[in-house]
């Protein structure tokens, strides 16, 4: 499923639809080029989720986490992140085993740790100033 998204009412929608997933897919991995707007597609689904959550980037904090009504939500930010060993120094796999949303920026170093199941794959691009979303 692939949107053409030229607002913030365009990425809204996509965000929807990541929510409605989340039940089966509560593992999102965010893929895109820096300023892409990943965290601005986290900040929107959490305003769907709870609009009293304050999202902000866990570059420097590699994690943070929202409560909410449901639960904890995750949002990873594995940019400066040196290799796989350092998700395991923080626990990593056992906040992919809860259940429980885990929204993950920069996923490609996390790619052993993920499961089979469970697993959706955002891919946001941007080219001559048009952005495009696809959800797999």
């Amino acid at each position: 499923m692939t949107f053409k998204v030229d607002s913030i009412a365009d990425m809204s929608e996509v965000a929807s639809v990541i929510s409605s997933k989340l039940n089966s897919s509560p593992i999102v991995l965010l893929n895109g080029a820096m300023g892409s707007g990943k965290t601005t597609l986290v900040t929107l689904l959490m305003e769907q989720v709870d609009p009293s959550v304050e999202v902000s980037s866990p570059t420097y904090s590699i994690v943070q986490v929202y409560e909410t009504p449901q639960g904890p939500y995750y949002h990873f930010d594995l940019y400066r992140l040196a290799g796989p060993e350092e998700l395991l120094d923080f626990g990593f796999d056992e906040y992919l085993d809860s259940g429980q949303p885990c929204l993950i920026e920069w996923p490609e170093i996390a790619e052993a740790l993920l499961p089979d199941k469970g697993v959706m794959k955002v891919d946001i691009s941007l080219k001559n100033g048009h952005r495009s979303v696809s959800i797999n």
